[in-house]
């Protein structure tokens, strides 16, 4: 029993030396883990088991932000899920493309690996022909009951080509010129497809013969550093087209973009259209923006003739101009096109 004061009063315990030794060790590191804390805070370290407590040491974003990952089809895009990629996906699948993108031989070796896994398990799974892999970047402002989350704001963070078995097999045929030539796929009424000729040199640019060409002959652009012009006039309802066109770089050399103009106008940024010398062998390919990203856009505002121009400073071949108002992703073929 404790003694009780004669007030009522509960009197304080005794102090014994051993108690007193214990409460000075944890009055001591109380305050030696508030000091080195207030170290980690000043110095913005983390020496776990201490800590800066960095997501306390700002005010809380007004914008929400997530990562997207998305395959590219012909069709369209679809949603990668870790089926689709095992062993890479999620985290591992954006952190693995973003570094190999800054080196394109290894860029061409992930993408080897992955389409080759996602091929083997395609057509088993019914899923469609893959070409491409875009890491998307999703924004939004958070609002009661999650008001907006499904329409935020998207930015393409990068995009990884990965061409088609069947059309690497493909080009390295025609390459060897052991490939028969393909039949002509045809269009719908919708699109806007022009037939190169030699009357539709604007400069530096010669009718070539080709066998895998459409309709066996195209027009060969400067390869001497002026620029080779191709120019059409053509009546074009307003409204967005994505722009395609077939082209071929020359053997051994690495020339492989296109400028494209519309009344005067560069309707591409600065890398024009073509950039798959990295991905694809020295043959006829369907090109737009730098494969893997989205189509080169061409917005025209009004209604009318238009004129169209093609040019080159180093030596490729060009047959076939595609404009279309539905289409926003390349062919998984490279087969030439008929109306």
């Amino acid at each position: 029993m404790v003694p009780t004061p004669a007030d009522g009063t509960m009197s304080a315990l005794p102090l014994h030396g051993l108690s007193r030794t214990k409460l000075r060790l944890v009055l001591g590191a109380a305050v030696t883990f508030v000091v080195l804390t207030l170290v980690e805070v000043v110095l913005q370290r983390e020496d776990w088991p201490l800590s800066c407590y960095p997501m306390y040491s700002r005010p809380g974003r007004s914008i929400a932000e997530r990562t997207v990952i998305n395959g590219v089809s012909s069709v369209g895009e679809f949603r990668l899920t870790p089926e689709h990629t095992d062993p890479y996906s999620g985290a591992r699948l954006i952190r693995t493309t973003r570094k190999v993108l800054r080196d394109p031989a290894k860029a061409r070796a992930f993408a080897r690996i992955i389409g080759e896994r996602y091929e083997e398990r395609r057509e088993r799974e019914g899923w469609p022909a893959l070409q491409g892999i875009r890491i998307y970047t999703e924004t939004w402002k958070p609002r009661l009951r999650l008001a907006g989350i499904d329409q935020p704001s998207r930015t393409l963070a990068a995009a990884l080509y990965v061409p088609p078995p069947a059309l690497l097999a493909r080009l390295r045929a025609e390459v060897a010129e052991t490939a028969p030539p393909l039949k002509a796929v045809p269009l719908p009424r919708t699109d806007q497809l022009f037939e190169l000729e030699a009357r539709d040199c604007a400069g530096s640019c010669i009718e070539a013969t080709d066998r895998y060409a459409a309709g066996g002959t195209a027009l060969s652009l400067s390869g001497d550093g002026t620029h080779g012009r191709v120019t059409l006039r053509a009546t074009l309802d307003h409204g967005q087209y994505a722009v395609f066109v077939r082209m071929k770089r020359a053997a051994k050399k690495k020339g492989d973009r296109l400028s494209f103009k519309v009344d005067g106008k560069p309707v591409d940024d600065k890398q024009g259209l073509g950039n798959y010398g990295s991905s694809l062998a020295a043959s006829w390919v369907w090109a737009s923006a730098k494969p893997g990203w989205p189509a080169l856009i061409l917005e025209l505002e009004k209604t009318g003739e238009h004129v169209l121009e093609l040019s080159a400073t180093e030596q490729v071949l060009v047959d076939q101009l595609w404009l279309s108002p539905v289409s926003r992703e390349l062919p998984v073929d490279n087969a030439a096109r008929v109306r």
